[in-house]
């Protein structure tokens, strides 16, 4: 049989990509061992160009790389989910980034990542993960999903702002980008100015943080009892996936297919997260 010239290449670029994604994972500290000085380049757009694409840390507990930076005006976080589950996680769930003092007393400040729901979600993950590889093409399509439906941001304690969610498009200087990369590569990048953390920083610029990844959101599934009556409740969205399971109590899931998505619905569900502690570095 005569092998496609054009799968070849694709192939060999992934599998390369993979190989030196992962080597370079056990190279790196599970958590971000130093502040770093943002580059005069940084751009919250969703790629880690400025980077280098070499972040600073990869944490095996939430399968993420990041790496969190600062400049004069903003605290910066750049994550990248190359992971399947992390990346289902972080497009269907979102992520939280808190912060809170080293000190007892001061209110902690958490921003949450806009994510997908149903059809949405499920036109990403699918070409994920049963795509061996993506083309150039594919890219504007997916992207184009997350920009569409990425509208808004949930955050809590910042008092200058009293609402619990600000369009992505906001004046407070709070800045959310995601997209997808040719490797299968999330790359979410988030900036925060630091006027809002201020009164968490302490005198020696220094904070706690915890890094989030909430799982897949909830959805309205349809159920039937044992008596034949049809309801509807709030089960997570990833029990859609597994067709005529049975939660107890003669109730069964009325679903589509099992799931192709690489994981078991509890896998996606459940969050994970790590914690870390951050100073600020002058320049």
């Amino acid at each position: 049989m005569r092998s496609n010239p054009f799968t070849i290449p694709y192939y060999l670029i992934a599998l390369s990509t993979c190989i030196g994604l992962s080597a370079n994972a056990q190279k790196l500290p599970n958590v971000q061992a130093t502040g770093i000085y943002a580059p005069a380049n940084v751009k919250v757009d969703g790629k880690a160009t400025e980077w280098g694409n070499q972040l600073q840390a990869y944490n095996k507990n939430t399968s993420l790389f990041y790496t969190l930076a600062n400049n004069n005006d903003n605290i910066y976080l750049t994550i990248q989910a190359n992971d399947k589950v992390a990346l289902q996680k972080a497009i269907g769930g979102g992520i939280t980034f808190t912060i809170t003092s080293k000190e007892k007393g001061a209110k902690a400040v958490s921003v949450s990542t806009p994510y997908l729901l149903g059809s949405n979600r499920s036109k990403i993950t699918q070409k994920i993960n049963i795509q061996d590889t993506l083309i150039e093409a594919d890219l504007p399509v997916l992207n184009n999903v997350i920009s569409a439906n990425f509208k808004e941001i949930s955050i809590k304690g910042i008092a200058a702002i009293p609402d619990s969610t600000i369009s992505i498009y906001n004046e407070h200087g709070i800045k959310i980008s995601g997209l997808i990369d040719i490797n299968k590569a999330y790359t979410c990048e988030l900036a925060i100015p630091l006027k809002y953390i201020k009164q968490l920083t302490g005198t020696a610029g220094t904070f706690n943080y915890n890094l989030k990844l909430n799982g897949i959101k909830s959805e309205a599934v349809v159920i039937k009892d044992g008596s034949n009556n049809m309801s509807t409740t709030a089960i997570a969205g990833a029990l859609r996936q597994m067709g005529g399971m049975t939660v107890g109590d003669g109730v069964t899931v009325v679903g589509t297919a099992r799931s192709v998505y690489g994981a078991s619905p509890m896998e996606l569900m459940n969050p994970t997260d790590f914690s870390g502690t951050y100073t600020l570095v002058k320049k």
